[in-house]
């Protein structure tokens, strides 16, 4: 099941009115926009409606109206609506192919289809809990299972952040088989002890084949002792204290965690946790925010060019940003979605509803991030 498009607005009509006009996802996207343009946020939107299909269920967010179309098979189109404010969900719908199968309004109560009987019956949950969460059911509410496994599939990384660089861990931590596969900032070397565990080698040998392909040369990734060092957050050093360390193919000791290059270990943790991911069978969302941050131009060509291969062959549906200018160039512009923000106000621009604009372009002879510094795709495309 992948996500076909998103609506969100916050404080309607009020001086903190935020909104996103209608967001249409490809397989492959790129966010690109200036500065302070939105991007993040529109990241944030995407990746917090995990709550709507995950978890408890619980909305504690104070104000916002989404709508989400997602594409089951080609025949099945399923449409989420929800509107909430400060400790109430005030609308709820969920509509498959044009069939309204629950529906929800103010104080919990609303009606859902039970589909043993094929009836509308009604329910009375908390008004702060998404009732496509309360409401799950596999026998009478089958429905609500698809966006359940999209919640929990989705992975949004923040290629800006250290992603778990500055975590270790003790030899019972690591042996942990509950592990929280959505924290991506902490969870790296459980995910690795864990993988090496289930697949063994052949785990191992995909995370050095990728790291080859984007100019690190290693032929060894293992956990390695880490010295005396300052933790954070603090553990109890009487245990034996852990991090990853590879073997770079031109040095003669092993690299440890704490002294590799914050975009060696970014792009380490990320195929760490991607082929992790893959490897299990998973099929989802990934997000990953400020792509290619901290890598030179050639490793972070080669990742990107690696991430959309990966999921060409697989039913990943992946959603990068990026300001970066090399970034940009090498991302075709089909896979592009430009942020233009005006206020508060922000309209998504990409091949789908500006063809023509895109078109055009192709002819000019110049590259890709002249089509975004020289604003040639706000021509007849903002209205």
């Amino acid at each position: 099941m992948v996500l076909k498009s998103i609506k969100y607005t916050e404080c309607k009509s009020t001086n903190k009115e935020w909104a996103i006009d209608e967001f249409s996802l490809n397989k492959i996207n790129l966010i690109v926009g200036k500065n302070a343009s939105g991007k993040t946020r529109t990241l944030n939107c995407l990746s917090n409606s995990i709550a709507f299909f995950g978890g408890t269920g619980y909305i504690n967010f104070l104000d916002g109206f989404y709508e989400m179309i997602f594409e089951k098979d080609k025949e099945t189109l399923i449409t989420f609506e929800l509107e909430y404010k400060p400790e109430e969900i005030s609308h709820e719908k969920l509509i498959i192919n044009n069939q309204i199968i629950l529906e929800r309004g103010k104080k919990g109560k609303g009606k859902i289809l039970y589909s043993q009987m094929n009836q509308m019956l009604a329910f009375e949950i908390p008004k702060n809990q998404v009732a496509c969460v309360a409401k799950r059911d596999k026998t009478q509410h089958p429905f609500l299972e698809d966006l359940a496994e999209w919640a929990n599939n989705l992975r949004r990384f923040d290629f800006g952040a250290d992603l778990g660089k500055n975590h270790f861990q003790t030899k019972t931590s690591l042996d942990l088989n509950e592990v929280d596969f959505q924290n991506t900032t902490q969870t790296v070397a459980q995910i690795y002890h864990l993988g090496y565990k289930k697949y063994k080698k052949s785990y191992t040998d995909l995370i050095i084949n990728d790291l080859q392909k984007i100019g690190y040369h290693i032929s060894k990734i293992h956990f390695s002792e880490v010295g005396q060092i300052n933790y954070f957050p603090p553990i109890n050093q009487a245990n034996t204290v852990y991090g990853l360390a590879v073997q770079e193919n031109d040095l003669k000791s092993e690299t440890l965690q704490i002294n590799m290059s914050q975009g060696m270990f970014r792009a380490l943790s990320l195929l760490i946790q991607l082929n992790y991911y893959f490897l299990s069978g998973k099929n989802g969302c990934i997000v990953i925010d400020d792509i290619g941050e901290g890598l030179d131009y050639e490793r972070a060509k080669s990742l990107i060019k690696l991430l959309i291969e990966k999921s060409q062959n697989s039913n990943i549906q992946l959603v990068m940003s990026t300001n970066d200018r090399f970034v940009m160039n090498n991302i075709p512009l089909e896979y592009w979605q430009i942020i233009h923000r005006e206020g508060s106000q922000v309209k998504i621009i990409n091949y789908e509803n500006s063809k023509d604009i895109f078109d055009k372009f192709d002819y000019t002879g110049l590259d890709n991030f002249d089509f975004f510094t020289s604003q040639y795709y706000l021509k007849q495309a903002v209205k």
